[in-house]
């Protein structure tokens, strides 16, 4: 005797029998259901000024013409964005910057400074002013210390502390911000 495997029907319309309406003639109103909070969606961009370890006051308020990538060490995958002039980079919650993600060997103030010059669209490097810990530019298979300004090209990495940056710009030859510009 074979038997005959289980079939789903689809019925058009509920049999309506009424036993619902003779045995429980007045069904309890359905409960409110209480609002779930919002989903955050993680996208590896920009971090709040909490996330970064800063406060609002500390975020600048110029156009981005760049931005910072923590590729290896505490903080990977988080990108901090970079304006006009100089940017101090350090732990320090007073750093343009902010790197405070856990890298004790990081300076506190000033460990080194991106400066975007507007007029001449160029990136430099600088190590930090009065930071005893070195600045460490990588590539081609080289990694050098910075000991006096540099040309910072896009795409190159910076070592600062146990921390390893990836320089990225959105202002060069090709792009600038032409009002904040005018205004350098």
């Amino acid at each position: 005797m074979s038997q005959e495997p289980n079939k789903t029907v689809a019925m058009k319309k509920p049999l309506d029998t009424g036993f619902l309406k003779k045995n429980n003639p007045s069904p309890e109103p359905p409960t409110p259901q209480t609002a779930a909070p919002a989903t955050a969606i993680y996208t590896g961009s920009n971090p709040t000024a909490e996330a970064a370890g800063t406060t609002e006051k500390h975020f600048m308020h110029d156009p981005v013409v760049g931005w910072v990538v923590v590729i290896d060490g505490p903080g990977q995958g988080i990108s901090l964005p970079l304006g006009n002039g100089n940017n101090s980079l350090g732990r320090g919650s007073n750093q343009r910057v902010a790197l405070d993600f856990g890298d004790a060997n990081l300076s506190r103030d000033s460990h080194a400074t991106i400066t975007y010059d507007p007029r001449g669209r160029k990136f430099y490097l600088h190590s930090g002013g009065n930071s005893t810990n070195l600045t460490y530019l990588e590539g081609a298979g080289t990694t050098i210390p910075v000991l006096a300004p540099v040309v910072l090209e896009n795409g190159q990495h910076l070592r600062l502390g146990n921390t390893t940056l990836k320089f990225v710009a959105l202002c060069g030859d090709g792009f600038g911000w032409d009002a904040a510009d005018a205004g350098a």
